[in-house]
Parts: structure tokens; sequence; C-alpha cells
């Protein structure tokens, strides 16, 4: 299954950075966004689909600027909590599901990011 989003992969310091309540309320909105943008990807029959098999995700993040790993991978977590969170994937431990991401630069009007997952074991 391949899904595309037309939004980017945040860095992980934009909310790392913030102090308080805010910082709290920032990361909220940016995972529950990512839910919602999953959501209405999702093809149908998708949603609690796992069963007891083991899972690659592969995300690419087209974006203007490039991250460092560090926070590439930090502003992707709320991508794999959203795939769990609808069924898609059992869970992002080892056991369940290997994670690739990676970065592909691109002019900013061009911007999104990629999903793909694919079962690799039954």
């Amino acid at each position: 299954m391949k899904l595309s989003i037309q939004e980017k992969i945040e860095s992980q310091n934009k909310f790392n950075n913030r102090r308080g309540i805010g910082a709290q309320f920032a990361y909220r909105k940016y995972r529950d966004n990512w839910k919602e943008q999953i959501m209405v990807a999702l093809p149908l029959g998708a949603r609690n689909s796992h069963g007891d098999n083991r899972f690659m995700v592969t995300i690419t993040s087209y974006r203007s600027r490039l991250l460092d790993k560090g926070n590439l991978y930090g502003g992707s977590k709320p991508i794999l909590d959203a795939l769990i969170h609808f069924g898609v994937i059992r869970d992002d431990s080892p056991k369940w599901c290997e994670e690739e991401v990676k970065q592909v630069k691109c002019a900013r009007k061009d911007e999104k990011t990629e999903i793909e997952v694919i079962r690799i074991s039954e």
C-alpha cells in the first residue's frame, strides 16, 4: 500500500525547542494532523488488517530543505503512531515493523510525504 500526502515532515527540533504547555499543544496538533491526513488517504479495507504480520514501512519526505537524520526520524514518529492507531500495523517495535525514513530534495511547491507499507511476513 502506498500513500501520498501533501504535507512535509517537520523537524523534531520544532517541538523540542519549545517550553511549557505550548510545546505539548504544538506537538499534539502536529500528531493529530497526521492522523487526519492518513485517515483520509487510507484505502477501504486497510484499517485493522495487520493480523499477525510483520511490515516494512518506508517513509519518504520530499522537501526543499533537508533535515539531519535524528530530526527526520523524530518528526516521522506521528506517522507510525497513526498507522498503529488505524490498525495498518500492529506496533512499531522491531518485532512487528521495520522502518526506513529517507528524504529527497525538491522544490518547495513539490513538498510531500510518501508512505509505503509492505507485508514482509505472515
